[in-house]
């Protein structure tokens, strides 16, 4: 009996060396995933933030791209801020202009401002499967015109 219980003292050590690695693995998964949600978070919340400044200042484009910036904690190099206006029936105009065509539902022309924020994220560990950098955008629409 006694011979028996000898035997099995390294058999923790066995399991923990073959679990330990699957943990881990689970752990930097989780991790990886919480920080891309993180980020993808932050991307939308950065183009919010410029399309509510352009709302204000339409045709400041480097305002709008410093505010959706400043609205996040990520890397300003690796952002890019695109911003654009259209009219009701999707023709692309300069910001401060007119639109040709007026809008069916009260006769009225308006201007949408659209800002979109990209940016790349790398993950911890490359995941099979997984594109490395994960590219997460994120846009923002707002009415920032309207004339009769």
């Amino acid at each position: 009996m006694q011979r028996w219980r000898a035997a099995e003292g390294g058999n923790a050590l066995v399991e923990l060396a073959l679990v330990l690695p699957i943990m881990a693995t689970l752990l930097t998964g989780v991790a990886d995933f919480g920080l891309m949600a993180y980020d993808a978070m932050a991307v939308t919340d950065a183009a919010r933030a410029g399309a509510q400044y352009g709302f204000v200042h339409a045709s400041d484009a480097a305002g709008i791209q410093a505010a959706a910036l400043g609205a996040t904690g990520l890397n300003a190099g690796n952002l890019t801020v695109t911003e654009s206006c259209q009219c009701f029936d999707g023709a692309t105009v300069v910001c401060t202009g007119p639109c040709a065509s007026a809008d069916q539902d009260n006769g009225q022309s308006r201007i949408y401002l659209s800002v979109a924020v990209s940016e790349p994220f790398h993950t911890l560990l490359p995941w099979p499967g997984v594109p490395d950098p994960v590219t997460l955008t994120g846009s923002a629409v707002l009415p920032v015109q309207t004339s009769g």
